[in-house]
């Protein structure tokens, strides 16, 4: 019940916030800012991918509560994967931790970095989390062509010269 309230709470949202944003302006200048730190002369090339992001997160004992409630009717996974959806993301994974101090798990990807902001700030005003870290993350192909362009760098410039 309160996912689906919050489902249509973010649906009003995005839609609100649309009409009165360039969303296209907030993208590009997103962007540009990000390819403005990243050196030209290592000249390696990372294959194109939509950012990835891992979030963890553990409700509050609100949420818990109305959870066992109405156990047969809420289904985060699917809750998380709609609003996902509904900011142009994508839900790659969506765990429960049986240990450890979070209480799941979430990867997924947007076509734009400052998306995931957007989503974090959404879900946290939700009340059905109390925190949530989110990462960053990079395919192993991606760290191996970052860990050529060091090199390049470092072989050029030294380790103490950058």
């Amino acid at each position: 019940m309160f996912a689906k309230k919050l489902t249509r709470s973010l649906s009003k949202h995005i839609l609100n916030m649309r009409s009165k944003t360039n969303v296209a302006a907030l993208n590009l200048a997103a962007e540009l800012e990000e390819h403005e730190f990243a050196p030209p002369i290592h000249g390696q090339i990372f294959t194109p991918a939509d950012p990835i992001f891992m979030s963890q997160f553990m409700y509050t004992k609100e949420h818990v509560k109305e959870q066992l409630r109405e156990s047969d009717k809420a289904d985060m996974e699917k809750e998380c994967a709609l609003m996902l959806a509904r900011l142009g993301g994508q839900l790659r994974a969506y765990y429960k931790a049986t240990t450890g101090e979070f209480d799941g798990v979430v990867i997924y990807s947007f076509k734009k970095n400052h998306d995931v902001h957007t989503f974090e700030q959404i879900v946290k005003s939700s009340g059905i989390v109390d925190r949530m870290y989110t990462t960053k993350l990079m395919t192993s192909e991606d760290a191996r062509v970052a860990m050529k362009a060091a090199k390049v760098l470092v072989d050029k410039f030294g380790s103490k010269g950058l």
